[in-house]
């Protein structure tokens, strides 16, 4: 049951090949996430790239899934699966 929670909270695909559970962010993610989205919109690549605000030094790939989940839940919806 714990392996199956975590491959939930990396984002991975279960056996079933269902996809898992979208987790909200954070109070924290979502500052970050927004302060991001509000300097460079959705170019991921120039959000990898600033060194300012991309503190964690994210890579565009866990942006992109961070993207990804901030507007899955920026309505107050919360989605059944990816």
């Amino acid at each position: 049951m714990f392996l199956a929670e975590l491959k939930i909270a990396c984002g991975r695909k279960r056996k079933g090949e269902k996809p898992a559970w979208l987790v909200p962010l954070t109070t924290m993610q979502r500052t970050y996430m927004d302060l991001l989205i509000k300097a460079h919109g959705e170019d991921v690549k120039a959000m990898a790239r600033d060194i300012k605000l991309n503190k964690m030094q994210h890579s565009v790939s866990v942006l992109e899934q961070l993207c990804q989940r901030y507007h899955a839940f920026s309505a107050g919806k919360r989605p059944l699966l990816q």
